[in-house]
């Protein structure tokens, strides 16, 4: 492992045939990447003590110090390090034959330049300069003034001005760059993407004195001493890239009228049993059956009636949705009442099933919308992505322009792991609706979500005239009521929101494009619901891991389906591990995390015993700063935890399914879930997609119960996750969970299972 290097490097011989050179992660030793070459810098040698690195480069070598502080400090760091290193091996050292024990420490490292040293030595070489950041160097210091200024980009201008103005703007620049470098002047333009490069040089002609190059700037300088000018793609497009993702206090968030488990239910909730009906649900407990103890959920009925459901069949239970408002009457344990409520709706999903052929019908025979995929500042809009696009992007976004320029209604599924790039797909066809002079609606799950989706939308169309806003039940009154009027006389371009955008008193004024993301979380009732809004609207579903039924729509044709399949660079896939619930699979869990400087999310999804929980992981790592979170806390609670947990301030977050959407902590690379047999497929690969964000090694732990019995389906859905943990595994996953579940009956089903 060279110190100049940033990862150790494995070096494979045949014989004396040098084959490979790689770099690899000393946490996991798996390689990362191949090298073309490496380099090896001098060291110490009994030939050669504290050998300098500078002693080898010529004499007329200019060495420029950079940051001379910064340098001190690490210089001294290193040289403590080595002499603990070095006192540790002589404390381990076996006692002389005869003698004591040679135990003594060593005084300093030997192969080590101390920092006075270091100066001496780079004293007696010139030419030497050295750049001072903060303060002036002091009087005596020989330095070199370099005046570097920045460019007055386009981003100078403000947050929004119209396209026209800012293209007038970027052509005065890029005249600026072609003189500067007709005067003599190095110029460099770099752009972020090669798609921008294109268009940039066709923007400046083949015979202009800029080079332009394919390079990430967060802007561009003018380095007058040296004749150079540097400009990059943000001076040129009004928007300055942000590195990483904002992650928004979970203030506006709330529980929903829908549970993902079971084990969210409180004592005294409503529960619908598929073959019983309305029942009351009163808790957990053991009862004896066939000679063991078998844990039950307790349901009261009519007549005070009692009802003891095995965990194992838990799948029969759903939580009770009221339309009206009102609770109704509990159901009596055999009667007929519930038989007859059956009948009549499985005689309204009927009739639901005849709606949905109707509009499938209306949708492939009448003419819709044909857009013109190219208007006016879309290679501006296009070139000012900040990622290269992959090959299934380029793909995908050309399947979509097709749906789009044809006059039959769009209806596609997108399916594509977390950071492939649905949503930059979606807002490319988002802005080519809007500037066909259409309206766009996206409809997500959470607010989170739907906030996430409004600041992205808006940093990246904040150079165009496009106005952008959130309807969810989180805004005031006053604030949907503006948006509702805004929608309606289409002032509103793009709305985006939750379960908000359902409701009846939502009207658009020209819709032409509906966005689903996380298209599972939603009945097929609420997508009908928005499609009968405009029987001619194109429809962009986005989703990970699509309900079984979709799937199966989009294999029979019935929909079109598009994949994404190429990772984000660097991205490595999450190992799963299924094991069962002991204080030695926990610990060794969490402290691997925490020896490489990581953090834990640690899923417990009972809000009751969390605290239980909490005192056992106390218990079992006492190294470990452990936070809780779940969704009864108070808002400022809760982000001021999340807060902490996102600054590295603790170590283990223990927490609900609150974390399942919308977090994105790049240090959090452990997640170990507490009764994952009790999850859906969608619900454990959603989690699992909390951890391996970044480039390093993630794991997922599945734990069971240290004892007892797990039902068939739990095993098939763990097998499962296990099997599908490589990279892109989603699309994978939901095959395994259609043949699990089964496509369902696709005219007479109106919830997503």
């Amino acid at each position: 492992w060279p110190l100049t290097a940033p990862m150790p490097l494995r070096v494979e011989f045949f014989g004396a045939t040098l084959e490979s050179l790689r770099a690899f992660d000393p946490g996991t030793q798996c390689s990362v990447g191949k090298c073309a070459e490496i380099w090896l810098p001098p060291c110490a040698t009994a030939a050669l003590p504290q050998a300098f690195l500078a002693d080898l480069l010529p004499p007329e070598t200019i060495i420029l110090w950079l940051d001379h502080d910064r340098l001190r400090h690490f210089a001294d760091t290193r040289v403590l390090e080595a002499d603990a290193d070095a006192t540790g091996v002589a404390e381990l050292r076996p006692p002389k034959k005869g003698g004591a024990s040679s135990a003594s420490p060593v005084a300093s490292s030997p192969s080590l330049l101390s920092w006075p040293d270091l100066c001496a030595r780079l004293a007696t070489r010139r030419p030497m300069l050295e750049l001072f950041c903060g303060d002036p160097p002091p009087p005596a210091t020989p330095s070199l003034p370099l005046e570097i200024a920045a460019i007055p980009g386009l981003a100078d201008l403000g947050d929004w001005h119209h396209p026209d103005v800012i293209s007038a703007a970027r052509q005065r620049l890029l005249a600026d760059l072609a003189r500067r470098g007709a005067a003599g002047e190095t110029v460099a333009l770099c752009m972020d993407t090669a798609g921008a490069c294109e268009q940039i040089g066709r923007e400046l002609g083949a015979d202009a004195p800029v080079r332009v190059v394919h390079a990430r700037l967060s802007g561009g300088f003018v380095l007058s001493t040296a004749r150079l000018t540097v400009a990059a793609q943000p001076d040129l497009y009004a928007v300055r890239k942000q590195s990483g993702r904002r992650y928004l206090p979970p203030a506006t968030v709330a529980r929903g009228t829908r549970i993902e488990t079971l084990s969210e239910l409180a004592p005294g909730d409503l529960v619908v049993h598929i073959d019983h009906g309305v029942g009351r649900y009163t808790g957990t407990t053991e009862i004896e059956m066939d000679g063991r103890r078998t844990e039950v959920l307790t349901l009261e009925y009519a007549d005070g009636a009692r009802l003891h459901v095995p965990v194992a069949h838990s799948h029969l239970l759903s939580r009770y949705v009221s339309v009206a408002g009102q609770p109704p009457p509990l159901h009596r344990l055999g009667g007929k009442r519930w038989l007859r409520e059956k009948a009549e709706a499985e005689r309204a999903i009927r009739d639901l099933a005849a709606s949905l052929l109707e509009t499938l019908a209306r949708r492939q025979l009448k003419p819709g919308f044909a857009f013109h995929t190219d208007p006016s500042w879309m290679h501006a809009f296009e070139a000012a992505f900040p990622y290269l696009e992959t090959v299934d992007q380029e793909k995908v976004i050309a399947e979509v322009k097709a749906d789009m320029e044809s006059n039959r209604p769009m209806d596609r599924l997108i399916c594509g792991d977390a950071g492939y790039g649905k949503t930059e797909i979606a807002m490319r066809a988002a802005f080519i609706a809007v500037m066909n002079g259409k309206q766009v609606a996206v409809l997500v799950p959470t607010t989170v979500l739907a906030e996430q989706h409004y600041e992205s939308f808006r940093e990246r169309m904040a150079a165009y005239p496009v106005r952008i806003e959130v309807l969810s039940r989180f805004r005031t009154t006053a604030e949907r009521q503006r948006v509702l009027e805004a929608l309606a006389t289409g002032v509103v371009d793009i709305v985006i929101g939750t379960h908000a955008l359902l409701q009846p008193g939502v009207v658009f004024k020209d819709l032409g494009l509906l966005v689903i993301d996380e298209e599972q979380r939603f009945g097929v009732a609420h997508k009908e619901y928005l499609k009968q809004v405009r029987q001619l609207v194109d429809v962009l579903t986005l989703t990970a891991t699509p309900i079984p039924r979709t799937l199966y729509q989009s294999m029979t044709g019935t929909r079109d389906m598009s994949l994404l399949q190429t990772p984000p660079q660097e991205r490595l896939a999450v190992e799963t591990r299924i094991a069962r619930d002991t204080d030695a699979v926990i610990r060794a869990a969490i402290l691997q995390e925490l020896n490489r400087e990581g953090q834990v999310f640690f899923l417990f999804n009972r809000v009751l015993t969390i605290d239980l929980m909490r005192t056992r992981l106390a218990r079992l790592v006492p190294e470990a700063r452990i936070a809780v979170a779940h969704g009864q806390m108070s808002s400022s609670q809760l982000a001021r935890i999340m807060r902490d947990f996102e600054s590295g301030a603790c170590d283990v977050l223990l927490c609900t399914t609150i974390v399942e959407s919308g977090l994105d902590i790049p240090r959090a690379n452990t997640i170990i879930i507490h009764r994952a047999d009790r999850f859906g497929l969608a619900d454990l690969y959603q989690l699992r997609g909390r951890v391996g964000r970044s480039s390093h090694k993630a794991f997922a732990y599945l734990l069971l119960p240290e004892q007892g019995h797990v039902d068939e389906d739990g095993r098939q859905r763990l097998a499962a996750m296990q099997k599908h943990s490589d990279l892109g595994a989603g699309f994978g996953l939901a095959l395994r969970d259609l043949e699990i579940r089964g496509a369902g009956n696709l005219l007479g089903a109106a919830q997503s299972g």
